[in-house]
């Protein structure tokens, strides 16, 4: 049996009758234990033969709902609904890990490999001094991919490392930067890998730089990492071979671009050393127009929460980073409550503050011409701090995404149409507490992707859905 939440509704249990779960597939029945879409108690029933299978669809009111997974088997909801009309969308468990598998919204953990057509997630569980890697080419039956060695145990915390991703040269390559630590030494390490259907080829991880002391309030910390136009891959962390100063703002930049071939391998250089007067946790990179742009945390001292973000601009050289909110709009907010997503000439960043508590309030900038202005405003929704907020874009359409302050931390979304925000809907509900919301980031707007941890009576699961239909 696989448990898979409905969207906008609650836990659905799919039995396999003899089959894998793909749809189209052989005859499997859909029941649910608190009504679909969001509805009052109910079921939903249905038996199909094999077929291509129709897409999920529901109707505008919601109040009933026709559910067509496989072939030619139909089933009806009962129950009133409260949940938002649209697209029936399956939140499906990808894998089990320990403490945050999912990561962090500044970080990448899941792709989509254009070349092989199917999806990779990259995540850390109890075993130690491993990567795991899971694949699915329909987001519904994973399966498990090849494993990636590290020199130090992460621990179970999906929060040190991330992913870039590229098709260069007919091939899936992939870019990982990971920071761990043992005893006193930190190091960021970097992994090149190149993906082949559900197989894939990893480089042994090279050291990108180390220090020898121990500043425990670095931990955990979260590198980013991005490929350029042409190739090039650029890390930012704040950790750097230095004694006395850490936690800070540091960029490496790879010396040799990638041209998609086997065996590619590539130092760096750096790092380009920039202070912050406290520390940092949370990182981001992302391509940018001919270059590439870092992202921080402000890390402001004595307090566990920042009061702004900073960021530099690459294009050859690092300019000294600078803070992003303007003073009038200072506040505070949590360190790992904002998202960063590239679109064609710009940046659009969102963060949420704390307001007295609340947590309820969002900031949209956008960075075009090389300035950051206002960008429209976004509606307030309470919201669970420091679970991370999420910026996804589809070709046309950019989402905001966010889990609920409420008892059973729904995942809400808010929509822009390129001059207004949507009024905020829900997206799942039920089957578990939720937290450490990520995604797949804005580089491909053809497979936008939502991933979460989820607590399970055994385990941290993450959980996922594919969100093209919602982000057009």
């Amino acid at each position: 049996m696989v448990a898979r939440a409905c969207l906008g509704g609650a836990l659905l249990a799919v039995t396999c009758v003899g089959c894998n779960l793909l749809l189209g597939g052989p005859d499997y029945k859909v029941t649910s234990t608190s009504g679909a879409m969001g509805g009052a108690s109910g079921s939903v029933t249905g038996t199909g033969t094999s077929g291509a299978g129709t897409a999920n669809t529901t109707s505008a009111t919601n109040t009933t709902g026709s559910v067509a997974p496989n072939g030619t088997g139909v089933g009806t909801t009962t129950g009133a609904s409260t949940g938002p009309g649209g697209p029936m969308l399956m939140a499906v468990q990808i894998a089990a890990g320990k403490e945050t598998p999912s990561g962090l919204p500044q970080s990448n953990h899941i792709v989509y490999a254009k070349g092989g057509n199917r999806y990779w997630f990259f995540y850390v569980d109890a075993t130690p001094n491993v990567i795991k890697s899971r694949t699915s080419t329909d987001f519904i039956a994973w399966g498990d991919g090849p494993t990636i060695a590290v020199p130090y145990d992460p621990a179970g915390d999906s929060r040190t490392f991330s992913v870039a991703y590229a098709h260069i040269g007919n091939s899936d390559v992939v870019h990982i930067a990971i920071a761990l630590h043992s005893g006193n030494v930190r190091e960021v390490d970097y992994v090149r890998g190149l993906l082949t259907g559900n197989t894939g080829s990893f480089t042994a991880a090279a050291k990108v730089t180390q220090m020898t002391n121990n500043p425990s309030g670095c931990d955990p910390e979260e590198p980013g990492i991005t490929i350029d136009n042409g190739g090039l891959a650029h890390i930012i962390s704040g950790w750097w071979n230095n004694a006395t100063d850490w936690c800070d703002f540091n960029m490496f930049d790879a010396t040799t671009a990638d041209a998609g071939q086997p065996g590619f391998t590539t130092t760096f250089t750096g790092p380009t050393h920039q202070p912050i007067s406290g520390l940092t946790n949370a990182h981001a990179m992302i391509p940018l127009g001919n270059g590439v742009m870092a992202f921080s945390d402000s890390g402001d001292v004595g307090i566990p929460d920042s009061s702004n973000m900073n960021s530099s601009a690459f294009a050859g050289t690092w300019p000294q980073y600078a803070p992003i909110y303007p003073a009038g709009m200072g506040a505070v907010q949590s360190r790992y409550d904002w998202s960063v997503c590239g679109k064609q000439g710009g940046v659009d960043v969102v963060r949420r503050v704390h307001n007295g508590g609340l947590n309820d309030q969002f900031q949209y900038l956008q960075y075009v011409n090389g300035s950051w202005t206002a960008g429209a405003a976004i509606p307030a929704n309470p919201g669970l701090v420091n679970a991370g907020i999420v910026l996804l874009r589809g070709p046309t359409t950019l989402g905001l995404f966010a889990i609920s302050a409420d008892p059973t931390s729904s995942i809400h979304y808010t929509l822009s149409n390129g001059s207004t925000w949507s009024a905020w809907q829900n997206l799942v509900s039920g089957l578990g507490m939720r937290n450490h919301l990520a995604g797949s980031g804005c580089v491909d707007t053809a497979h936008p992707t939502l991933i979460w941890t989820q607590a399970s009576a055994s385990a941290n699961d993450v959980y996922g859905v594919p969100l093209g239909s919602l982000l057009p």
